[in-house]
């Protein structure tokens, strides 16, 4: 149809990705304020079932953000109640999302630039400055989407990641991008692999960044 090639042109918007989820916000913010990657149990989600028997209410979580500093690393951001445990820990990160925003020190510590250090030159943009500017990559802030391990065929290898295909499909809003296809980098691979081969078979866990759906080998 006429205008399609312009159509497809067109840049979501950052309010309308819907791999930009509340949860993935607050660890990129976490990110700007700490100056660094997170590590695991910097950002700690806690989701209770409310209600019992064969008809609970549903789920509700808590987040604490151990890496931010003074009393903000033992605040307690409670989410609203949700019928599914992902839809209760959005709730949750969106809480604190919305306090952490609101709070101009903190923003202040965000906009802050990353001083560079004298001696590495042209190699700094190799830092977490440099890592922080990447298109994409393994690096990006992450939310883990699947729990359970996923079975995968992989489609192509390029060197450092490839693409693997889900053998069963996958509910989020994130899996129609990319024709199905999801990224896979080297460094998410087991037992010190370099590389995959086409065609092998792979038990994967999938995670979403702001690119879309990515795997980790399970």
């Amino acid at each position: 149809p006429e205008g399609g090639d312009d159509m497809a042109k067109v840049k979501i918007p950052d309010a309308e990705n819907p791999a930009l989820t509340d949860k993935v916000r607050l660890n990129a913010l976490c990110m700007r304020i700490a100056k660094r990657p997170l590590e695991k149990g910097e950002t700690l989600y806690d989701t209770q079932q409310i209600g019992v028997g064969k008809n609970p209410t549903g789920y509700q979580s808590t987040v604490r953000l151990p890496c931010l500093p003074e009393d903000w690393s033992t605040k307690l951001f409670v989410g609203e109640v949700f019928q599914n445990k992902q839809a209760a820990e959005q709730s949750a990160a969106s809480k604190a999302l919305k306090a952490v925003e609101a709070d101009t020190e903190l923003c202040a510590l965000a906009d802050e630039k990353v001083p560079k250090k004298p001696t590495e030159g042209k190699k700094s943009g190799k830092g977490w400055k440099g890592w922080w500017l990447s298109k994409g990559g393994p690096d990006l802030p992450r939310e883990v989407v699947s729990e359970a391990s996923l079975s995968a065929t992989v489609l192509e290898w390029k060197g450092s990641f490839g693409w693997v295909k889900l053998l069963q499909p996958f509910e989020h809003p994130a899996a129609s991008r990319r024709e199905g296809k999801v990224y896979l980098h080297k460094q998410d691979l087991k037992d010190g692999k370099e590389l995959l081969a086409e065609g092998e078979m792979v038990l994967v866990r999938l995670y979403t960044d702001s690119h879309g759906l990515g795997a980790a080998e399970a």
